[in-house]
């Protein structure tokens, strides 16, 4: 169900490449956009509020810090025109950039 129409379902598809990507490889689509992301780690949607995690060397992409709170704002193809792993759209702070799923910690 949609959070804007709760009657509507998003339609549950492999990602194009068919890959999994941190676990997660089903993209969650509603009206031709993205909404969410799907796999055996579970379920992200947009408009959740998360934690972000850094890499070994607490680098994070997006220009956030590790531990700061962001809300997911939208997803795009994994490796499809121009994007890499980098899938999640995240805003905190006054900042809005770009996460990989590993990125990301459910609170």
């Amino acid at each position: 169900m949609s959070a804007e129409n709760p009657d509507v379902i998003p339609v549950e598809r492999p990602f194009v490449r068919g890959d999994s990507l941190f676990g997660y490889d089903k993209a969650l689509e509603l009206n031709g956009e993205i909404i969410g992301i799907t796999g055996e780690r579970g379920e992200l949607r947009k408009g959740m509020e998360v934690g972000i995690v850094g890499n070994s060397m607490g680098y994070v992409p997006s220009g956030h810090k590790p531990g700061e709170m962001v809300t997911i704002t939208g997803f795009v193809e994994p490796f499809q025109d121009g994007a890499s792993d980098h899938i999640i759209t995240v805003s905190g702070g006054g900042i809005t950039g770009r996460v990989k799923p590993s990125n990301i910690k459910l609170i």
